[in-house]
């Protein structure tokens, strides 16, 4: 075993034993109504769900990772595979913030607080966490725009939302898959938030990955849909 594997082991969180605990499961409560609205008014999000249901929905249970898991809930592309199709998989989400939720969801799936290295060696990165500038609330739905320093981020979300940096480990997902002992991949759903360098980890995983779908963000891009669909029928 390499040094970046066993240092990703430290990472790693195993499935929680404990049931659920899902907004989606209390739609019926006030303080929920807003935060599931993504599930009907959500632009992306519906016809992705309806894609992924039906390249998997005949296929047997298998294992995914998704990078940018938020907190394991709002807009996940595994929730589904994992809830109601019995898969198993790594969710990788660098916001603390986010993470700390993550763990409160009780997800199946093994968990990492890192970022995605797009070199083939762990290296620290500065995290742009966008927040909701009131300070209070639910700001989920902000932190969905986080991305890397490096990879740019646009000045204008300094006009609405509160801009915060925060130093993140990222790891090399094929460190990360080692560590769980892990060689093949059914599903990668890869929230990348503008950044063309970060589809880089891909390539790295394609040395110990057989065959995959992958699932690609770029939320500051004009021709994203189009980039998307591109992906999706390639891989799938």
């Amino acid at each position: 075993m390499d040094i970046f594997t066993f240092k990703s082991r430290s990472l790693l969180v195993p499935p929680s034993t404990k049931p659920y605990n899902l907004k989606i499961l209390e739609t019926s409560k006030p303080s929920n109504v807003n935060y599931n609205s993504y599930l009907k008014s959500s632009v992306g999000f519906p016809p992705l769900h309806r894609v992924v249901m039906q390249i998997f929905e005949a296929r047997p249970p298998g294992f995914f990772v998704e990078a940018g898991a938020l907190d394991g809930e709002w807009l996940s592309n595994t929730l589904y595979l994992e809830k109601d199709k019995g898969w198993q998989g790594l969710l990788v989400e660098p916001d603390r913030k986010m993470f700390a939720h993550l763990l409160q969801k009780n997800r199946r799936a093994w968990s990492a607080n890192c970022c995605l290295s797009v070199k083939d060696y762990p290296v620290k990165e500065a995290l742009v966490s966008i927040s909701n500038p009131k300070g209070s609330g639910d700001d989920v739905g902000y932190r969905a725009m986080n991305t890397l320093l490096s990879s740019g981020y646009p000045s204008a979300l300094s006009g609405y939302a509160r801009v915060t940096f925060d130093q993140v480990q990222c790891v090399p997902l094929k460190s990360l898959l080692k560590a769980l002992d892990v060689d093949h991949v059914d599903f990668v759903s890869l929230d990348v938030e503008g950044s063309k360098i970060l589809l880089r980890p891909l390539l790295l995983l394609m040395i110990t990955v057989f065959s995959f779908v992958v699932i690609v963000d770029f939320s500051f891009y004009l021709s994203s849909k189009d980039l998307l669909m591109k992906m999706l029928f390639l891989y799938a």
